[in-house]
């Protein structure tokens, strides 16, 4: 049998003489000799000893000279919008806002009316029928989540659409899963009695009560953290998921491992913690934020931290294959005029939810450019060798030299970090094909 290298190797340096090797469609891991690297790069198979080429084989360093694998790739692409088992739909309860973050997306277009009961009820309508009438996914979980603004300013009006979908989801026999972003001031047993998981985003005390403020001026660092530890037990008894979004800036970075132990002793049983690099947005008063190479060195440095820590890590660039939820058919977001966009990243609409509740299928019609999208079949995508680890480019990023700024590290420093503590520590390491 002929072998050749496969198209999605990854070489970087690893001592002075070792490469590491990551395949990207694979997501297999290996530190081999620079001798054996070099032949994987030239693609000189014959002269690779028969028992490395059948570990390489087995691990897909190398495939068959037959192997289509674009193709392959380009079919995965096509299947993975089909295969999923989850419609998402994101609903902006309002864009109104009881805080004035500095930094919020929303602080140049923000509106302060609120969604009205007939587009939940054409949502829900539009859900069910996506249910019950399409042939292309197989649907078991409604995904919904509400965003704001302050979504909790809506407070009776969330628990009310989550009242309509759980009983349509119910008569269907189908799940439903119930997530929330809020600021976590006005956050109370009730609602999370009825949410499965709940996004909060905060920093240290010092960066928080300076751009996390209340119309006038006020820190919200110790409200926003009393109010999380008064509401640990009801946490722990709903079994409620907890995820702490911390917005990283040159300013705050030097904190973060200090404030995620101040979040983690509260005591919430499924807790997660998440960096996320803060986008200066327009309108906005410019915060110094960290370049994508600072934001990298950065990254590792918490992901070591964790290690060290005996924490697990789950930010492995694993193989996907799959466009971003947005560009899955049928998942929706549900601005707080009732209009649709694919995602909470994409801009404005002319479209309206209750096009969607006459007739579901015309969402084909209104997201065409998204359901259509396939990396392989894009001029900026289809020769990149990071084709398996992302989803290809972001539209809603088009305006953006990042649209394709899919990992908030530089696979180089993650593979150099992973292969100094993977071993010893599998257990931390939430990956697959390892």
């Amino acid at each position: 049998m002929k072998y050749k290298a496969s198209y999605y190797n990854h070489y970087t340096d690893f001592f002075s003489d070792s490469k590491i090797v990551f395949n990207k469609y694979f997501g297999s891991i290996t530190v081999i000799n620079n001798n054996l690297a070099d032949s994987l790069i030239k693609n000189d198979i014959s002269s690779i000893p028969e028992m490395d080429k059948e570990s390489l084989f087995e691990s897909g360093f190398i495939v068959t000279t037959e192997a289509d694998e674009k193709k392959n790739g380009q079919e995965l692409y096509e299947t993975s919008k089909s295969s999923s088992d989850k419609l998402k739909i994101t609903i902006e309860l309002t864009q109104a806002c009881n805080f004035r973050c500095t930094y919020c997306y929303q602080n140049s277009y923000r509106k302060t009316k609120g969604i009205d009961t007939e587009a939940i009820d054409q949502v829900t309508k539009y859900a069910s029928d996506v249910i019950r009438k399409n042939k292309l996914r197989n649907i078991d979980t409604v995904m919904l989540h509400f965003i704001g603004g302050e979504p909790l300013l809506m407070k009776t009006v969330m628990i009310e659409s989550i009242e309509k979908l759980a009983h349509m989801t119910n008569s269907l026999n189908k799940n439903l899963f119930v997530s929330i972003d809020t600021n976590g001031s006005l956050l109370d047993e009730s609602i999370i009695n009825v949410c499965d998981h709940v996004s909060i985003s905060m920093t240290n005390k010092e960066d928080h009560d300076c751009n996390r403020i209340t119309k006038n001026g006020s820190g919200t660092y110790d409200e926003i953290l009393n109010n999380i530890s008064s509401m640990k037990n009801f946490f722990n008894k709903y079994a409620t998921s907890l995820s702490i979004r911390y917005n990283v800036n040159k300013y705050n970075c030097s904190y973060v491992k200090e404030f995620y132990k101040i979040i983690s002793m509260i005591g919430v049983d499924d807790f997660d913690f998440q960096l996320v690099g803060t986008v200066n947005h327009p309108g906005n008063e410019s915060i110094n934020i960290l370049s994508k190479n600072e934001l990298s060195k950065f990254y590792i440095d918490y992901l070591q931290f964790r290690i060290d820590s005996k924490l697990p890590v789950k930010e492995f660039p694993s193989p996907m294959f799959k466009v971003c939820r947005a560009y899955i058919p049928y998942n929706i977001k549900l601005t707080q005029d009732g209009m649709l966009v694919p995602c909470s990243a994409c801009g404005s609409s002319e479209r309206h939810i209750s096009e969607l509740s006459n007739d579901y299928d015309k969402y084909f019609e209104i997201f065409a450019k998204y359901t259509e999208h396939n990396p392989y079949n894009d001029q900026e995508c289809m020769h990149c060798e990071n084709i398996g680890i992302c989803g290809g480019r972001y539209f809603c990023k088009d305006d953006r030299s990042d649209y394709c700024d899919f990992l908030p590290y530089n696979i180089d420093d993650y593979l150099h970090f992973f292969c100094a503590n993977y071993s010893g520590n599998e257990s931390l390491f939430e990956v697959s094909n390892i």
